[in-house]
């Protein structure tokens, strides 16, 4: 399961590493506890064989007068182990048994319950082993009597562990119970801690999302000392600089505009003088062929300069908002009629289409057909060959127009800056062969102005598919 939210990841990694921390001090609690007790059992059996001080009874002195006969069986004392305390019905652990070196064991004298601790211990050093006899842990310790490196007996003392497997036992049900009981109170705890820190984060997110794609006054709450604080600072100096850099450019673009604007209408009086006076010269019959030629010329540059101005002057109205002023209920029929009036000769290739019942709409009628009348150019000029088609459907809230030529199409590089101003498919046309750049973006900018959209998509057959989606009269 991949945990997505910061809220889920500190909880997951709060109980995990809590959980690791508890099995690390549950092994090292239970190792700990359990040296403690075999090394309290060992000092007890360390005790326990301490030998009887001075000789051994029945035992001559080292150093007794010759004559008094042999030396009786060495006799190492009687070392036991006490009894179990008052009210306990444990039996009282074995006594030591007691190896002679270099003597015959007697026959009745059990075994030692590990040979290779005996083996070891008749070097002259003590050894403790823990060994399983009779299906029970036991704990042995072997003890060279005298100490030191030729003892002349070991001793074997031993020590049931049954009441330390127990203690252990029990240690281990605490362990494994107290577990899972720190893990849910780290959960609960973790849920309750990063509802707290992150409550912050959330109350900078909805400030976040409260400031506005154009409003950049807003800032985020910088409250506390903390990491979060200082985030928000961070982010409320980006904020700072953004809105001064937003501000800036608003007032270039502006500027911008208010200059297009200006200087196309600036431009229309004087082109219109160009215009007319190269026409009249065309028409002259007192000039020269050359000098008719040239100002067809000057006229045909005059118009198209014109055409611009005037494509200019309506990107400039749509900036400013005043597009779609005074709509009225139109057909589509009539704008389309429209439309083809434009193209001229060229109307006869394109197709129309149309549903004998197909809603209305509400528009600036000379706009609407400026909109149309671009993308049917637009198709025509990049089909030069084939038909264009138009069809209409009605959709939910609005009517869609699809215009499809069959020119070559547009990569996928090219379509997403379809629709931008000044773009041209092929940057290497001339004005006269492609246009301006202008058209698409001025048929955007009326759709958009008439609450609708246009979107441009370019079908595996070929061709481009421009489709009109306006919204159905009231």
């Amino acid at each position: 399961m991949k945990l997505r939210s910061i809220r889920s990841q500190l909880i997951f990694w709060n109980v995990a590493t809590l959980a690791l921390l508890l099995l690390v001090l549950g092994v090292v609690v239970r190792l700990t506890v359990q040296s403690v007790l075999i090394s309290s059992v060992d000092q007890q059996l360390v005790r326990r064989t301490e030998p009887m001080p001075g000789p051994p009874p029945g035992m001559a002195p080292p150093d007794g007068q010759p004559g008094q006969g042999p030396p009786p069986t060495p006799n190492f004392g009687r070392i036991f182990f006490p009894g179990p305390p008052p009210g306990q019905n444990r039996p009282p652990a074995e006594a030591p048994q007691v190896f002679p070196l270099g003597m015959p064991r007697p026959q009745d004298q059990p075994a030692p319950l590990d040979t290779s601790a005996l083996e070891k211990a008749e070097g002259g050093s003590m050894v403790f082993e823990t060994v399983t006899a009779q299906a029970q842990s036991v704990r042995v310790l072997y003890r060279p009597v005298p100490a030191g490196p030729h003892p002349r007996a070991v001793i074997q003392a031993q020590y049931p562990l049954d009441d330390i497997e127990r203690a252990i036992a029990g240690l281990d049900q605490a362990l494994l119970l107290l577990t899972p009981v720190g893990m849910l109170v780290a959960a609960l705890g973790g849920i309750l801690l990063t509802r707290r820190v992150l409550s912050r984060v959330k109350r900078l997110s909805s400030a976040a999302e409260g400031i506005g794609a154009t409003d950049l006054s807003q800032r985020l709450p910088a409250t506390g000392a903390d990491e979060f604080a200082d985030l928000a600072g961070t982010l409320n100096g980006l904020l700072d600089r953004l809105e001064a850099a937003f501000t800036s450019q608003q007032k270039l673009l502006e500027q911008q505009r208010r200059f297009v604007a200006d200087a196309s209408h600036e431009l229309k009086t004087p082109l219109t003088v160009v215009q007319g006076t190269a026409d009249q010269l065309e028409h002259d019959s007192t000039l020269s062929q050359p000098s008719r030629e040239a100002a067809a010329e000057i006229g045909a540059a005059a118009r198209r300069m014109s055409k611009m101005v005037g494509d200019l002057l309506l990107l400039a109205r749509s900036d400013s908002g005043h597009l779609a002023q005074q709509p009225i209920e139109l057909t589509l029929e009539d704008l389309l009629a429209s439309a083809l009036a434009r193209l001229g000769p060229n109307a006869k290739r394109v197709q129309i289409s149309l549903p004998k019942h197909i809603p209305t709409v509400n528009g600036n009628e000379e706009e609407l057909v400026r909109l149309f009348g671009n993308l049917l150019e637009n198709a025509v000029r990049y089909s030069p060959q084939g038909p264009v088609t138009v069809t209409a459907k009605t959709e939910s809230e609005c009517v869609e127009v699809a215009i499809q030529d069959s020119g070559p199409g547009v990569s996928p590089d090219q379509l997403k800056h379809l629709g931008e101003r000044f773009y041209r498919v092929d940057a290497a046309r001339s004005s006269d062969q492609g246009g301006t750049g202008l058209g698409l973006s001025i048929a955007k900018a009326i759709a958009e102005a008439h609450g609708g959209e246009i979107d441009f998509e370019s079908p595996p057959g070929g061709g481009l598919l421009v489709k009109v989606r306006l919204p159905k009269a009231d």
